[in-house]
């Protein structure tokens, strides 16, 4: 299952606030999260445009982040530290 834990696409296509409340589902099931970052959306597919414009997008995938050690409560917890690691893989 994939997640945009930011819930959009940010106007000028830097990395938003990550929503606590994605990381609900991931501690309930106990499974962990994969830190992911795109890069090269904005350019082809900036927000509020709907024509593709040519260009490269790049995945990068982060380590997995176990969540067994985390509780519901600790969602926000969870969401910062998602966040940072998907910083990290950009670059920010």
């Amino acid at each position: 299952v994939i997640i945009f834990s930011e819930g959009t696409r940010s106007p000028d296509g830097r990395l938003g606030q990550f929503k606590a409340e994605a990381m609900v589902l991931a501690i309930k099931a106990g499974v962990p999260v994969v830190p992911v970052a795109i890069v090269g959306t904005h350019q082809a597919l900036p927000k509020g445009k709907l024509l593709v414009r040519p260009g490269r997008v790049e995945i990068r995938v982060g380590a997995p982040i176990a969540t067994s050690d985390y509780t519901v409560k600790q969602k926000q917890e969870l969401a910062e530290r998602l966040q940072g690691k998907v910083a990290e893989l950009l670059g920010e």
